[in-house]
């Protein structure tokens, strides 16, 4: 797609991503090249999974608006349950982390160049690593703990 063509927008058809599968079954809706450096969007899923690693974003900000299941979600100190239409604000620098109780799907909005990231932790669980391995393959992200 030319630049000329993202000016006037565009449709993605369901099923369909804007780039290669991301992790959590994925896929990407809108880039942060597609928004000229402003924010992405993403649908993910996920099968039942206990608590991820605490991490933290030292760059992006990320909401995670779910549409279906439950999700557990810690934001520092503060651990928040959510189903379906809630949404969770995931500041940068605040340490945080997902759990899934059941499957579930949302979306995920990121402040611009946060799908850049996505991409990093694609490659990681690809290379099968886990817990801090995982984030110390991604630029400007830091584990904190299991």
């Amino acid at each position: 797609m030319t630049k000329s063509n993202l000016s006037r927008g565009y449709v993605v058809k369901a099923g369909a991503s804007r780039t290669p599968p991301l992790p959590q079954s994925g896929r990407s809706l809108v880039t942060t090249e597609d928004s000229n450096g402003a924010f992405m969007i993403a649908e993910s899923s996920s099968n039942v999974a206990g608590p991820g690693a605490l991490h933290v974003h030292h760059d992006h900000d990320e909401v995670m608006y779910v549409l279906e299941g439950e999700v557990i979600a810690t934001v520092g100190e503060t651990i928040h349950h959510l189903c379906a239409s809630e949404l969770v604000y995931l500041p940068k620098g605040v340490p945080h982390r997902l759990e899934f109780p059941t499957t579930a799907r949302w979306l995920l909005i990121g402040s611009g160049g946060y799908d850049l990231s996505r991409g990093e932790l694609s490659s990681a669980f690809a290379k099968g690593l886990k817990g801090a391995d995982v984030y110390a393959e991604i630029e400007n992200v830091d584990f904190v703990s299991d």
